[in-house]
């Protein structure tokens, strides 16, 4: 989400090839805005890592060395970002009226990958387990003679 302004409309950035790779640019209009607009500069990336700061966001400020830039990999901290972000959108854009479609396919799919991988893990560890086992009872076996 961006400022519809002189500075992110020159400043040379390609919005398309966001969009185009499934992504969404919201352009907040400043024409005859009488109240604050945003100020904030954040990043959410996979809903785990946020990065944000003082720093503005251009090319320009490349070469201002007065800016603070924190990344922190925090679902929880990312969790309140996103909502900040959903409360910013709905101000200047309204509701969602998106309704999420959940792919029930590709769920079960996933789940079924996970249990594969469950179940290998638990052939791996009873191989292991055997294996161990074998080795104390050889040792044992050992010991036995040796007395």
């Amino acid at each position: 989400m961006i400022m519809s302004d002189e500075i992110n409309n020159s400043c040379g950035i390609n919005y398309d090839l966001l969009c185009n790779a499934g992504g969404k640019v919201w352009k907040i209009n400043t024409f005859g805005a009488t109240e604050n607009l945003m100020h904030n500069k954040f990043c959410i990336i996979d809903n785990s890592t946020v990065i944000n700061g003082s720093y503005n966001w251009t090319k320009k400020a490349q070469h201002n060395h007065e800016s603070i830039t924190i990344i922190s990999e925090n679902i929880e901290l990312a969790l309140q970002f996103s909502d900040e972000f959903r409360s910013i959108k709905e101000k200047y854009f309204g509701k969602d009226t998106e309704s999420i479609v959940v792919d029930f396919g590709i769920i079960c799919s996933r789940l079924s990958t996970l249990k594969e991988l469950f179940a290998l893990a638990m052939q791996r560890t009873l191989i292991i387990l055997l294996q161990n086992s074998r080795n104390i009872l050889s040792y044992l076996v050992i010991q036995s003679f040796r007395q």
